[in-house]
């Protein structure tokens, strides 16, 4: 199956047709029916649709053509190596490899049987034959096939003339010898006018008889040239019946040679190429199974994982995306939201065949907005606030004690001065500067971005 191109057959109808290849650009991509350019629209990613629907029985050919002269990237020294950049100028290089290989698969190679195999594909511009050895046009082959009746058959014809020549060869000897004949009774009246006739006669004779070989060595030829007249029709027919009985699908296509000698192709399947082009070209592909990954922060133009990919499935870690048209449509069930914030929880089973998570519960913490913590996977802790203690020193802070003298606002304690008959007042009062406030939210947190997460399940 080629890696940059596929071929399908028009109907008369379908305008609409898929890309069968990943590319770096759209105006790298192509169409082409019967193989001339056509004009098409995008529908979306992989899907395009030619302005006319393509003639019953044509073939229509779309192709990656990605570019091989100008480099789409060029690095300086000095500048920042970002994943972008590095990602084009690697897919431009794996893409061209690719469509070398689609080129050569694509040619008359040699087969592991040492054949070349036209792969049940016509040959066309073919030039005419030259030497035994050369491969014939059907032109050529209709033309030599009639050549050589139209010999064979004027061969039959001179043949023929040849036999007719030799018959009249053979009559004129039997007149010859009528003739010696009549003329040796004329000469029996004279001795030497009869021996003479009789000795024109003999002379007659023999070359009557020179003449009798010649016509039986005319009717043998005639005969050679009538067998071989009849050979070279007979192998004319036979050349055109082989020509007829000829069968492409006698030979082996280059996928049932590989799959008749695999233990001699050293080359890499369609199904490794296929690998390596999913893992080069679609970073999705590489994450990790069963992770929670940062995939949005809000930026405008952010795009989810593909949802539609059968080599691997997404799912957003938010509730609410489970109903028709939600990212996790069909592959989520039972989901629960409960509490309210900031005590939320919220939580939902897969449900995806082949999934390794198949029928296991997920936390959408997208939606209760719990930090990840490391360590004891999977266990939850709800709020909690460290036990702590907290010293204070307070310069301001004053105790008031007793006052000597004889006032009797204050208590005396010296020696020489006896405490007064009356004492009272604000002894051993005392003030502070402590002050505590409250100036707090909903919950105790750090400070923080919000990042939405998504997991891949397959």
């Amino acid at each position: 199956m080629p890696l940059s191109y596929a071929h399908s057959s028009g109907d008369g109808s379908n305008r609409l047709f898929d890309v069968p290849c990943e590319y770096l650009s759209k105006a790298h991509v192509t169409v082409r029916v019967d193989g001339v350019l056509v004009p098409f629209s995008w529908i979306d990613t992989y899907r395009l649709q030619t302005t006319t629907a393509p003639p019953s029985g044509s073939v229509v050919e779309v192709r990656r053509v990605t570019p091989r002269v100008d480099r789409l990237v060029t690095f300086t020294d000095g500048s920042t190596l970002v994943q972008s950049d590095l990602n084009t100028s690697t897919l431009q290089s794996f893409f061209l490899a690719q469509e070398a290989f689609d080129q050569g698969a694509a040619s008359m190679a040699v087969t592991e049987d040492g054949q070349f195999s036209a792969l049940n594909r016509r040959i066309t511009s073919l030039a005419a034959p030259v030497s035994a050895q050369d491969a014939v046009t059907k032109l050529w082959a209709e033309t030599a096939m009639s050549s050589q009746l139209v010999q064979a058959t004027q061969k039959a014809l001179d043949a023929a003339a040849s036999a007719a020549q030799s018959e009249a060869s053979a009559a004129n000897a039997d007149s010859r010898a009528a003739a010696a004949q009549a003329s040796k009774n004329a000469a029996a009246g004279s001795a030497t006018a009869a021996a003479q006739s009789e000795a024109s006669a003999l002379a007659s004779k023999d070359q009557t008889q020179l003449d009798r070989s010649a016509t039986g060595a005319d009717r043998v030829q005639t005969g050679l040239d009538r067998e071989a007249a009849a050979a070279s029709a007979a192998a004319a027919k036979k050349s055109a019946e082989d020509a007829a009985l000829f069968d492409p699908s006698s030979y082996y296509t280059k996928s049932q040679g590989d799959a008749r000698y695999p233990a001699k192709a050293d080359v890499a399947t369609k199904a490794q190429l296929d690998a390596l082009a999913a893992i080069v070209d679609d970073p999705w592909a590489t994450q990790p199974l069963g992770v929670p990954i940062p995939a949005s922060m809000g930026i405008s133009g952010t795009q989810w994982p593909p949802n539609n990919n059968p080599r691997y499935r997404y799912i957003i870690l938010t509730a609410g995306q489970t109903g028709a048209g939600g990212y996790n449509n069909g592959v989520l069930t039972s989901e629960g939201v409960s509490g309210s914030w900031p005590a939320i929880s919220a939580s939902a089973t897969i449900s995806l065949a082949g999934s390794p998570f198949n029928g296991r519960q997920v936390q959408l913490i997208n939606t209760s907005r719990a930090f990840l913590r490391p360590g004891n996977g999977g266990a939850h802790q709800y709020f909690a606030v460290q036990s702590h203690n907290h010293g204070v020193n307070d310069p301001g802070h004053a105790h008031g004690g007793v006052q000597n003298g004889t006032a009797s606002t204050g208590r005396s304690t010296s020696v020489d001065q006896p405490p007064a008959v009356f004492s009272y007042g604000n002894t051993w009062a005392s003030t502070t500067g402590i002050s505590i406030q409250y100036a707090g939210d909903e919950e105790t947190r750090p400070r923080n971005f919000g990042v939405d997460y998504v997991m891949r399940i397959k």
